[in-house]
């Protein structure tokens, strides 16, 4: 009866370490699995991401260069009208001038040598002379104040059309700048949100289908065999909790905040497996750090056990100091 007794606890031994090790690397090949998983879509989002704001970038560099080119372009066709009329204009005064001062120069020397040859017959003629001149003076200057109105009227309606067109054309290609940027500002809006929701939505889904693969097949390990809560707590606390309280004493206190909410999430893990509550990790700390220290103040042998001497630095440099460490020698 012994020897089948042992017999039997050996096979039941081995069919329990054949189990768990299965059941470790079947968790073992899906948490990789999934791992490289979400390795691989993170990878592709980001390189869509990338490939995206390139081609914006490139798209907006290639808009930009087209609009100042286009500005150049007819800043510079302005500044050549603008000199160009202007040296017209200049011109045309330019030749006014000098055939109106050639002209009086005509006329003057033609009057001195009309009085210096006909100095009698002006005096009998002078009233008569005089007011010929004076007719063809009046005659002259309303002319030319005519051609001045006309000319300047003409010049001022000029530019007034070309700065209204411009003015226009400015509008126009504003309003089509402004409404072309806030169609392509829509578009990437919207395009960015929509696949913001569906990565949202598929994660969601993926982590429900995982969360809930996990669950039955938890439950199903569990009802085939028929393991009850007492048990797979032993078994929390006998394998994982022993696994990561190990020296907690010595390297929890130096841990970051992000390795405190990976071993926290281990632990999640395992409430949502075992369906109970089980201690936070800062919880296990604070039992095992009070526990030593009970264990440190029971031992009278202790190293840390103070023994009536007072604990000093090395680096202190009081009197007092000075004076035990010359009588220590």
């Amino acid at each position: 009866m012994k020897c089948f007794e042992r017999c039997t606890i050996e096979s039941i031994l081995n069919f329990y370490r054949c189990t768990i090790e299965s059941i470790l690397n079947f968790y073992r090949c899906t948490i990789e699995s999934i791992h490289t998983f979400y390795r691989c879509t993170i990878e592709s989002i980001l390189n869509f991401f990338r490939c995206t704001i390139e081609s914006i970038q490139t798209f907006y560099r290639c808009t930009i260069e087209s609009i100042l080119n286009f500005f150049r372009c007819t800043i510079e066709s302005i500044q050549t009208f603008y000199r160009c009329t202007i040296e017209s204009i200049l011109t045309f005064y330019r030749c006014t001038i000098e055939s109106i001062l050639n002209f009086y120069r005509c006329t003057i020397e033609s009057i001195l040598n009309f009085y210096r040859c006909t100095i009698e017959s002006i005096q009998t003629f002078y009233r008569c002379t005089i007011e010929s001149i004076l007719n063809f003076f009046r005659c002259t200057i309303e002319s030319i104040q005519t051609f001045y109105r006309c000319t300047i009227e003409s010049i001022l309606n000029f530019f007034r059309c070309t700065i209204e067109s411009i003015q226009t054309f400015y509008r126009c290609t504003i309003e089509s700048i402004l409404t072309f940027y806030r169609c392509t500002i829509e578009s990437i809006q919207t395009f960015y949100r929509c696949t913001i929701e569906s990565i949202l939505n598929f994660y969601r889904c993926t982590i429900e289908s995982i969360q809930t693969f996990y669950r039955c097949t938890i439950e199903s390990i569990l009802n085939f065999y028929r393991c009850t809560i007492e048990s797979i707590l032993n078994f929390y606390r006998c394998t994982i909790e022993r696994i990561l309280t190990g020296c907690i004493t010595a390297w929890y206190g130096s841990c970051t905040a992000l390795n405190r909410k990976a071993l926290q999430r281990v632990v999640k893990t395992a409430q949502n497996i075992t369906r109970t509550e089980l201690p936070s990790m800062e919880d296990l700390y604070s039992q095992r750090v009070r526990r030593k220290a009970l264990r440190i103040i029971k031992e009278p042998h202790h190293p840390s056990q103070p023994s009536g001497r007072r604990y000093r630095s090395i680096r202190t440099k009081t009197p007092d100091s000075e004076t035990v460490s010359s009588h220590r020698q």
